[in-house]
């Protein structure tokens, strides 16, 4: 079972006339040998016999159902620590990358290339900040035009092949002090155990991103006042039927509403029918449901399997379990934790007269926070642009009272 897609509620097609379409299997066999192939290009041209400081990625695909901007080609999944978003550095974990499976191949190899390149210039140019030789107020800036010098590097050597371009990144690290460690795993978070770790964090960024908040609640509007489902090639249309017909009560369409949300937010939502039809319509809690599979799930482990709808935000090839679309806001969160502390401070720095000679460096913080959060919402716009340009306003008393966060 699927969500319909933005474009599909809206009747839009992107200005350039591309539909929104989901990778089929074919597609999804192609991605991973491609992923594989500059996995393993990476790893044979590091040298053995160096001392390095291992720099560890694992690459994966997802498919993101037409919920982001069709010129997304990756995205990085962050670690999860508590409510938080972690480091990986930090944390001692890889940096994992997830390329989108509905872009042609041949944009996947070349964006997770560029992708690579990106993160061995960050992390050779970090260096030279936390040195002292370059302004740490100006880091932003930095970023970007280590960035920017990255990708055209990459862009250069792509006339060479891809494989050429891959093994010039790895001896780029090389020459950084880095032994770039490349692999490949189909589904990026597969286990719903680790799922499950990661919701805590996502249901922030719903709460506490107005721009994530408005972009999921204008999805779940255009569908829930409707019970609108789409049948997969999985789910025989008998279930979507059925579930259309349980919907039909006003009263349940909450229900529904309450599921939509978990799926897109949390990547996972479950409508389960009871056996006392048609009224016993409830939702699964994400945290704690087993899909089984056949449209059964169970609550918790070990606990008697019922009747559900499966929704998911963004598909995992190889996973029962799917990502949420608020993955791509985690970055977002991330920053406004960081960088809030870092406003705070620097505010009370330019508020203490005996700390005047800080007051050029809080000033500068300041600034440095003004354009990070403004960048950061602008990307976060762009990324949900489907669900934020194509979908009206979210429509009052959406979900139960005292629902409108999670």
């Amino acid at each position: 079972m699927r969500l319909p897609l933005p474009a599909e509620i809206a009747g839009a097609q992107d200005k350039d006339g591309l539909v929104v379409a989901h990778p089929s299997d074919a597609r999804v066999a192609q991605s991973r040998e491609a992923l594989s192939g500059v996995a393993s290009a990476v790893e044979a041209a590091v040298p053995r016999d160096q001392l390095l400081k291992d720099l560890v990625v694992v690459l994966s695909h997802a498919d993101h159902q037409g919920f982001l901007n069709m010129r997304l080609h990756d995205f990085n999944l962050y670690p999860v620590v508590g409510s938080g978003v972690g480091d990986p550095f930090e944390a001692g974990l890889p940096v994992r990358l997830v390329a989108v499976a509905n872009q042609p191949v041949a944009v996947q190899t070349e964006s997770v290339i560029t992708a690579l390149s990106m993160l061995v210039a960050r992390q050779a140019k970090m260096d030279s900040v936390l040195s002292g030789e370059a302004e740490v107020t100006d880091i932003d800036r930095i970023a970007a035009e280590t960035d920017e010098i990255a990708h055209n590097q990459v862009v250069d050597v792509l006339r060479h092949g891809w494989r050429s371009a891959a093994e010039t990144v790895a001896r780029q690290a090389v020459a950084a002090g880095f032994a770039l460690r490349v692999s490949y795993e189909q589904a990026a978070v597969a286990a719903r155990e680790d799922v499950a770790r990661r919701m805590p964090a996502l249901r922030r960024a719903y709460n506490d991103l107005p721009i994530a908040h408005d972009a999921v609640d204008r999805f779940v509007s255009a569908i829930a006042p409707r019970g609108q489902i789409v049948a997969g090639p999985e789910v025989p249309e008998a279930v979507r039927a059925f579930a259309q017909q349980e919907l039909g009560l006003s009263s349940l369409r909450q229900y529904l509403a309450e599921v939509l949300r978990d799926a897109v937010v949390t990547g996972n939502g479950y409508l389960a029918f009871g056996r006392t039809a048609p009224v016993a319509v409830y939702a699964l809690r994400p945290d704690t449901a087993v899909d089984l599979g056949d449209d059964m799930a169970a609550p918790e482990a070990d606990s008697p399997p019922v009747r559900a709808l499966h929704l998911r935000g963004l598909e995992q090839p190889g996973s029962r379990y799917g990502l949420g679309v608020l993955e791509l806001a985690l970055s977002r969160l991330q920053q406004s934790d960081i960088f809030s502390a870092s406003t705070s401070f620097a505010r009370q720095v330019l508020a203490t007269p005996s700390l005047s000679g800080k007051h050029d460096w809080a000033t500068r913080t300041l600034a440095l926070c003004e354009r990070v959060e403004a960048d950061g919402d602008r990307r976060l716009e762009e990324v949900l642009a489907p669900m934020l340009t194509l979908l009206p306003e979210p429509v009052p008393d959406l979900y139960f009272e005292g629902r409108d966060r999670l």
